[in-house]
């Protein structure tokens, strides 16, 4: 894959999900290179993010809080559902629905005890 290629991929997967380079900073770069070398390109800046943090999950083994919303947003612009996301540091569960004919998800966050204990 050309650096060219790679740095398309990364830029539109950025915008569609800034919290990548929130999170990640620096090792932004680096770290997609890993993940677009083992994916082709799919042409969808959305379906590549979420690819990128489904691996980045598998490889590491977890997500900060940040990119888990990040990911629920990111599967309901995808289309109309219901996303589930554990947030371990706020000891809390998120929810997210989109509803058909709707543009905009709605989310619900409910805390399951005291933060970091």
């Amino acid at each position: 894959m050309t650096q060219l290629l790679l740095d398309k991929r990364l830029r539109a997967a950025s915008r569609v999900c800034p919290a990548l380079r929130g999170v990640l900073g620096v090792r932004l770069a680096s770290i997609f290179a890993e993940y677009a070398h083992s994916r082709p390109a799919g042409g969808d800046a959305l379906v590549d993010a979420l690819g990128f943090l489904r691996w980045l999950r598998a490889n590491t083994g977890d997500l900060p809080d940040d990119l888990r919303v990040a990911a629920v947003e990111l599967r309901l612009r995808a289309g109309p559902g219901v996303v589930l996301a554990w947030l371990p540091s706020e000891r809390g569960l998120l929810a997210g629905i989109r509803l058909p004919m709707t543009r905009r998800p709605r989310f619900a966050h409910a805390c399951l005890g005291e933060r970091g204990g």
